[in-house]
């Protein structure tokens, strides 16, 4: 089981590292999970160097599309490392997908829509640097917010 008992020092660094990696999500940005990378962990099954040139095609592909909205949901997975951090962001790529106030609005563990890219990704912490990236299918989402929600235009 990768259930742990962490410290409040520890639950904060982790937190900083998750943090940078949700912006560097919204922004488009590899240099934010460059930083939060452990130099030797696996990260889908990759080095860091390997997992980092594969998500920077995704997002340089992502960087050629009009993103109209982007939505961060977060939870716990209960499939691959379970009880680590899920982070989900959808990137609505069509006006179509946002409503009449033109917000993406979109639910967590949802099927993927047309012109919609969903990222979903399971983090393992250790001292403030991820060690381990898995995807994942199944999470228990933690609260909603408006917060959570946003549109990029």
């Amino acid at each position: 089981m990768l259930i742990s008992r962490t410290t409040e020092k520890e639950r904060k660094i982790n937190t900083n590292a998750y943090d940078q990696m949700m912006f560097s999500l919204f922004d488009i940005n590899i240099l934010g999970f460059k930083r939060s990378l452990c130099e030797n962990g696996v990260f889908l099954g990759k080095s860091k160097i390997e997992f980092l040139s594969g998500l920077n095609s995704k997002f340089n592909d992502l960087r050629e599309k009009e993103i109209c909205g982007a939505c961060i949901h977060t939870g716990i997975s209960v499939d691959r490392l379970p009880g680590c951090e899920v982070m989900e962001i959808r990137y609505a790529l069509s006006h179509d997908l946002l409503d009449e106030n033109g917000m993406f609005r979109c639910l967590a563990n949802s099927p993927i829509r047309e012109n919609e890219v969903v990222i979903r990704f399971a983090f393992q912490f250790k001292e403030g640097k991820v060690i381990r990236i898995e995807r994942t299918r199944k999470y228990l989402k933690i609260g909603e917010k408006d917060s959570d929600r946003t549109s990029l235009n």
